[in-house]
């Protein structure tokens, strides 16, 4: 049985997705009593799978969580800027085995995990927001295309003048569209 939504937990979880924060974490803070303005542990606090739940049944609390999903988006961007302009622990200092003396090396297993996080939500906010961050894909067609001339060559290609060979019939039911492709056959059938 899904626990009932409150509207205190609701408003905290809608908080935290706005925050930019993923549901766990939401979780985790509410049951250490991080979340809420007291510092005390709850441990009624909702469990992520909770959570899941109230959105796949509850179709208010679905909207309100896409909304605050929506607005979460913002400040993950500029979480990007953050974890980005962060250089504290690109490199650290060890003491070289060759001269026993402190050395500056780079760290790029934090460099590389930097990457996977500003990927992760550029990813992310690609696929909430498309309008806003997703890749933008413009075909722009240059030139023009003559289709009196293609038409015409195509039809000395097989040989044939289609206008010479329709009969009266065909032309006075409208079959004859300029530039069209009807051809009639020896029998008297028309070709499309």
């Amino acid at each position: 049985m899904i626990p009932v939504r409150t509207a205190k937990y609701s408003a905290l979880i809608l908080q935290g997705l706005r925050r930019g924060w993923h549901v766990a974490k939401i979780c985790a803070m509410g049951k250490a009593g991080l979340i809420n303005t007291g510092d005390e542990p709850d441990p009624l606090f909702p469990q992520r799978a909770t959570v899941f739940d109230w959105v796949g049944t509850d179709a208010q609390f679905a909207e309100l969580y896409m909304k605050a999903r929506v607005a979460g988006t913002e400040a993950m961007v500029d979480e990007n800027f953050l974890i980005s302009d962060d250089r504290h622990a690109d490199s650290e200092y060890i003491i070289s085995e060759k001269t026993g003396e402190l050395v500056k090396i780079t760290d790029h297993e934090h460099i590389n995990r930097s990457r996977l996080r500003v990927d992760t939500r550029k990813w992310y906010v690609s696929k909430i927001v498309p309008k806003i961050y997703g890749d933008r894909v413009e075909i722009e067609h240059k030139g023009n295309v003559d289709i009196t001339a293609r038409l015409t060559a195509g039809r000395q290609r097989v040989g044939a003048d289609v206008p010479a060979q329709l009969d009266d019939r065909s032309a006075e039911r409208g079959l004859l569209i300029e530039g069209s492709a009807v051809r009639v056959a020896d029998d008297g059938s028309e070709l499309v």
